[in-house]
């Protein structure tokens, strides 16, 4: 099926001869195939707004080359994060009774400094 289009600034008509073509797949998309990848610096600043947003995140695993691949990046980069925050937590020693005081501390080798804070802090 050939159609003619005229644009107001085209001097002649324009033959499409195919539905579906590269044309077709930008049309409404501001070239989105065309300019899907992000420079460096959108990619940066796009990563550190997602960073932001998403505190409970692994940061450094905020990645890709589309706005798309980064906004999928950080399902990968919460799952680490909880892992990550498991870890710690089954890794703590609990001392029993908590009474926040350090144990077997030997007060003859702390510095002047370190002597006083221990001091205010009990």
């Amino acid at each position: 099926m050939n159609e003619i289009k005229v644009a107001e600034a085209q001097a002649s008509p324009s033959q499409v001869a195919e539905i579906g073509g590269s044309a077709t797949a930008d049309a409404g998309t501001g070239g989105a195939a065309q300019f899907a990848v992000l420079s460096a610096d959108e990619r940066q600043t796009l990563r550190a707004t997602l960073a932001a947003a998403h505190p409970n995140t692994v940061h450094e695993l905020i990645g890709g080359e589309t706005v798309g691949e980064m906004v999928a990046s950080l399902e990968t980069a919460k799952a680490a994060y909880q892992r990550t925050i498991e870890r710690t937590r089954a890794a703590m020693p609990v001392a029993a009774g908590g009474s926040g005081r350090p144990v077997g501390v030997d007060i003859t080798k702390l510095s002047p400094l370190a002597k006083i804070s221990m001091g205010l802090k009990g």
